[in-house]
């Protein structure tokens, strides 16, 4: 059973928001039901993160802390995988390589819709089954850094396809940070990438999009600093737009700080820093190298877009970088002890 939730889910992860909700409520009550609970590792920072949403919901009403709720949700599946890992079941192999190609679908799926159109991804990104194209680019990062460095090649080449399609700048730098990994590791993936995003962006500031940016960041910035402990999980629109009004008037982009750590802080606080910074912590040092891949490559995306406030983004990079919790170990040669010496005979005459 647990075998079989763990297989719907991976299948469900690139098919959009509707799926991802549903499997992730049955993979979390299978976990509760059939899990190992001694498995329960991540528990403590996705309570935190989950504790400093709400508390920053506290006293905004009854809508605020159901969105605290629902960003907290795609957490989940830190808790439910583990627990639902079972390393003496001969199927789970199965999960991983269903969700690669069903990924890579996805990808070819976008491919084919961007040849009938016959234009270019940039002109017209192809957002697939989810409800915006970047999300289509970053959600199939995790899966092409799985595919990648299992060499499964195809799946690999469709997940690639894919991003491209999806027409994004940022998805495109994620999968070239995601390649770089597979060469030299994430944590130098992470810091060339860095660089690589910073670099970028000075030069792209000719065409008015680092002015855009460093509008966007001095508001959620601005906001951070004025409420410490975050303005709340669903005010973060009505409360930037006077702040981006004094800084420029007549400018206004209210959806996010186009910056991870920037929304992360405005919504939920400083302290909400410490939280996702555990969870990180700990998911990279109990993933494996391509886990720490995904996580590298979508962090290099979060400097320039709220990345990790995108919740299927976040629910991907959650279940593939989890995937060596399930994985088969490595089978080990039984070494046979070594036969005891045979007792030396007794010696002739006795004691004196």
């Amino acid at each position: 059973m647990p075998a079989v939730v763990l297989l719907l889910l991976f299948c469900a992860l690139p098919l959009g928001a509707a799926a991802n909700e549903i499997l992730t409520a049955v993979a979390l009550g299978a976990a509760l039901l059939l899990g190992d609970r001694r498995q329960l590792s991540l528990l403590a920072p996705v309570l935190l993160v989950g504790v400093t949403l709400l508390v920053s919901s506290a006293g905004h009403g009854w809508e605020s802390s159901v969105e605290a709720l629902g960003r907290t949700w795609p957490l989940a599946l830190l808790v439910a995988v583990p627990m639902l890992a079972d390393p003496a079941e001969p199927r789970l192999r199965a999960v991983e390589l269903a969700g690669l190609w069903m990924a890579a679908a996805v990808g070819f799926v976008a491919a084919f819709q961007a040849f009938q159109e016959g234009v270019p991804p940039w002109v017209s990104p192809q957002s697939g089954p989810f409800s915006h194209h970047l999300t289509l680019g970053y959600a199939l990062v995790p899966a092409f850094a799985r595919a990648l460095h299992r060499k499964e090649f195809g799946p690999a080449l469709g997940t690639a396809v894919g991003i491209v399609c999806s027409g994004g700048s940022g998805p495109l730098l994620s999968l070239g940070v995601a390649a770089t990994a597979w060469l030299v590791g994430g944590g130098s993936a992470l810091a060339i990438g860095t660089c690589v995003a910073l670099a970028a962006f000075v030069f792209l500031g000719m065409d008015g999009q680092l002015h855009e940016r460093s509008l966007l960041w001095t508001a959620g910035a601005d906001l951070a600093v004025d409420h410490p402990l975050g303005v709340g999980p669903g005010r973060y629109r009505e409360m930037v737009g006077p702040v981006q009004a004094e800084l420029e008037e007549g400018f206004h982009f209210a959806n996010h700080a186009h910056d991870s750590a920037l929304q992360i802080a405005a919504r939920t606080g400083f302290v909400s820093w410490i939280a996702w910074g555990w969870l990180f912590v700990e998911l990279w040092r109990r993933t494996d190298r391509a886990g720490r891949a995904s996580i590298a490559a979508l962090a290099v995306g979060s400097l320039t877009q709220d990345v990790f406030g995108d919740l299927e983004v976040m629910r991907a990079l959650s279940a593939w970088a989890l995937l060596p919790f399930i994985e088969e170990p490595e089978p080990t040669l039984a070494v046979e002890p070594p036969a005891e010496a045979p007792p030396a005979p007794a010696e002739a005459g006795g004691a004196a």
